[in-house]
């Protein structure tokens, strides 16, 4: 199968963004990020590197990006070197084609 286009979100924490992946594309795995940080009282535990393929539509290819927070410095760095190596991709199904 072709890749798809690869998406990410980025935003500070609690702002939505697992529920914003879950609801547009129906990917239930966002949803669990968020009811564990619930469950557990944690926040951002989403992994950037890890892909969601929508079971409604596979030729997206998603990213959940752990969320920013005043005055933490290494997931701005994580989200960063993610967008450059994926920009650094010879193939244009392994690069990053949009950040929302």
């Amino acid at each position: 199968m072709e890749r798809g286009a690869s998406l990410t979100t980025t935003a500070q924490s609690g702002i939505g963004k697992s529920t914003l992946i879950n609801r547009a594309f129906g990917i239930d795995e966002a949803v669990q990020w968020l009811w564990f940080r619930e469950q557990d009282n944690q926040r951002g535990m989403a992994d950037i590197e890890k892909e969601l393929v929508s079971p409604l539509n596979d030729r997206f290819v998603l990213h959940d990006s752990k969320g920013f927070e005043a005055a933490d410095g290494n997931n701005y760095e994580t989200v960063k070197g993610f967008i450059t190596s994926r920009n650094k991709c010879q193939n244009v199904g392994d690069k990053l084609h949009a950040i929302w």
